[in-house]
């Protein structure tokens, strides 16, 4: 994937455009961008380029609130905005170099899986500025699903089903963006922290704190939400006793964990606001029990 260096001051929301409309003018492909108070108004949008298999990146800004401070980030709402539950894949940079990358990787995917990307932005890097950011240069990719022949005794509808089911079944582990901190020291890991976005900062500091006063923690830093990444979480959660997710909203991930990871201690720490401060997941993981 090549790249250009920037020579100006550029924040993460004209870091992703400069890269999707970058790929736009050598691609087919459709750029959106909304607030999250309008995503919920744009699912047919979203729907129609799942039928025509249009590559469609639409990039989310959190919208403020009636206090003027930013909103959460409302996953779920994103998880159901095409009607039918068909989930757009969700990426969620945590720096102003992934909004860059994680737009390239976002046409790829677009190009790939004939599936709607929403690219969902916090505020603050809107505010965060760089200069020499090294801007990618997005590249399409051959779809991985051909569409499935039509079957007489389904309904159109049921067909269109079968057909999005089948470009999110293609997936792959190296479509999956993370960053995975392991525990590296004797023993195995008792802690998971799971997170994702701005929360990833706030959430390196407190694992590296409770390292250091003895506790065995895993660091899973997410930047794929949607189709959540089943098979991952479930290959860093093996031996893991408690799990704790930091958010950016009242535990929206944590309700998906407790239901992929019945038998676990899960622990949400979310704000709505802000992200959560590195000292509130602290608190989490030492408030939970230690293995004998």
């Amino acid at each position: 994937m090549s790249t250009r260096n920037l020579t100006r001051s550029i924040n993460g929301l004209q870091a992703a455009l400069r890269v999707l409309h970058g790929a736009a003018t050598r691609l087919p492909l459709q750029v959106l961008e909304y607030d999250s108070t309008g995503l919920a108004q744009h699912g047919p949008d979203l729907l129609l380029s799942y039928a025509s298999r249009t590559p469609t990146v639409a990039l989310v800004r959190p919208a403020a609130t009636p206090a003027g401070l930013p909103a959460g980030l409302d996953i779920q709402q994103i998880r159901w905005v095409v009607a039918g539950g068909y989930p757009p894949i969700l990426l969620v940079p945590a720096t102003l170099q992934q909004c860059a990358e994680f737009a390239a990787r976002a046409v790829n995917l677009a190009c790939r899986h004939g599936a709607p990307v929403v690219l969902l932005i916090e505020a603050e890097l809107l505010a965060e500025e760089v200069e020499d950011m090294a801007l990618p240069a997005a590249e399409a990719a051959a779809p991985v699903v051909q569409s499935i022949p039509a079957l007489d005794q389904l309904s159109p509808a049921e067909n269109t089903a079968l057909n999005l089911q089948a470009r999110l079944a293609g997936l792959s582990p190296e479509d999956t963006l993370f960053l995975l901190d392991e525990w590296a020291g004797p023993g195995r890991a008792e802690w998971l922290v799971v997170s994702y976005g701005l929360a990833n900062r706030a959430a390196a500091s407190a694992v590296t704190a409770a390292r250091g006063a003895g506790q065995r923690v895993t660091h899973l830093a997410l930047g794929s939400i949607w189709p959540l990444p089943e098979s991952l979480l479930l290959r860093v959660a093996a031996g893991a006793r408690h799990v704790v997710t930091a958010e950016r909203n009242l535990g929206q991930l944590a309700l998906e964990l407790r239901r992929l990871l019945p038998d676990r201690t899960i622990s949400p720490v979310g704000r709505v606001t802000e992200p959560p401060p590195a000292a509130a997941i602290l608190e989490a993981l030492q408030r939970t029990p230690r293995c004998c």
